[in-house]
């Protein structure tokens, strides 16, 4: 796949795409998604997503790669090897020396280093899960559930739904995967196509979002556990 349209695909918030605003960037990228806009188009409203380009470029640069590299994009988004060779010191060093820059204020800046965990990796799950902990305004459970990378298994097809088997995530003292659950979520069928029951679908935002091979399935779990592990220190 087309390493833009991947980025594109993870990156739009399903929940705008419906406002009747064509200039709305969540709109824009899925119009390119359905092959309804320009690709520089779509590239440019990437890069202006300044704090998940940063992640891209360094793990592209840990890596010996481009940011819009497909596998770059797939170690933010989904999971990848590529993920391992970014340590504690390459994000902390990020973080203190970039995020100023993209007008973050100092004390904040300090906060997140501060519950920077040893453990911490550059995937958008750990930035979504790591963001919400450290804001006490938001309800964070159900703010991460939602706004995560997760997968789940097709059981049925709907018109506009599907069913599917997925694990949420629960918090006692510390954040585990629960059991599955089954739970319906957003199909469309133009964004996504040849889908079939037992399939496997990345789902954000209670929209799914593509098919996902058993490698990539095996990757969201690998390093979503990653994170869950980091997240636990704090």
């Amino acid at each position: 796949m087309d390493s833009i349209k991947l980025a594109s695909i993870y990156l739009f918030n399903p929940k705008r795409i419906n406002y009747q605003v064509e200039e709305l960037p969540d709109r824009k990228l899925y119009d390119y998604i359905l092959g309804k806009e320009k690709k520089s188009e779509a590239e440019k409203i990437l890069k202006k997503s300044t704090a998940v380009m940063l992640f891209l470029e360094l793990i592209a640069r840990k890596n010996k790669k481009k940011a819009f590299d497909s596998d770059v994009i797939e170690a933010y988004f989904i999971g990848n090897e590529l993920l391992d060779n970014v340590n504690f010191v390459d994000m902390k060093k990020m973080i203190e020396k970039d995020f100023v820059k993209l007008g973050l204020k100092v004390e904040i800046v300090k906060l997140l280093v501060k519950n920077l965990p040893k453990k911490a990796i550059p995937s958008f799950n750990f930035q979504i899960m790591h963001a919400s902990i450290l804001n006490k305004e938001i309800p964070m459970l159900s703010n991460i559930n939602d706004s995560r990378i997760s997968f789940g298994r097709v059981i049925k097809l709907f018109d506009e739904k599907m069913l599917v088997a997925y694990n949420p995530l629960e918090k006692s003292k510390i954040f585990s995967v629960k059991n599955p659950v089954k739970k319906e979520i957003i199909y469309d069928k133009e964004f996504l196509k040849d889908i079939k029951e037992n399939d496997f679908v990345s789902i954000k935002q209670n929209f799914a979002l593509q098919k996902l091979t058993k490698k990539q399935v095996d990757n969201v779990e690998k390093y979503t556990n990653k994170v869950i592990e980091a997240l636990n220190t704090l």
